[in-house]
């Protein structure tokens, strides 16, 4: 394909909204940084978790979910070090006390696939 062909075909995507951004993927490790998972049970507040959640910079995503009895949200963190965890949950339950119950936190250790269409989605 011609250059031309490929940028008309990539503007259609946009502008129908497939394509909606565009990203990276960086090794946190190497930057000094680890990735951590916490769960939360929303029990009020939503609203307010996530504008909080929005404009944390050490958030790197979080989930909703339906359907889990033990947990509402999957929160992405990432720290230098389990010091700077510790103080963004104090941060987060002192913010939200009677938001949310912290149901579990743990590290991530490796990223086995990642949030890619799978090969040969887009073969016509």
């Amino acid at each position: 394909m011609t250059a031309n062909a490929i940028k008309y075909r990539i503007k259609n995507l946009e502008e129908s909204g497939i394509i909606s951004y565009y990203t990276i993927s960086v090794d946190i490790k190497k930057l000094g940084y680890a990735w951590y998972n916490m769960q939360i049970k929303l029990i009020a507040g939503e609203k307010e978790i996530e504008d909080f959640l929005r404009k944390d910079k050490k958030t790197i995503y979080h989930y909703h979910y339906v359907g889990n009895e033990n947990w509402d949200i999957d929160i992405g963190i990432i720290v230098k070090n389990s010091e700077e965890l510790r103080e963004f949950i104090i941060k987060f339950k002192e913010k939200f006390p009677e938001f949310v119950k912290i149901h579990d936190v743990y590290i991530v250790l490796d990223t086995l696939k990642e949030n890619v269409a799978p090969e040969g989605v887009f073969k016509q």
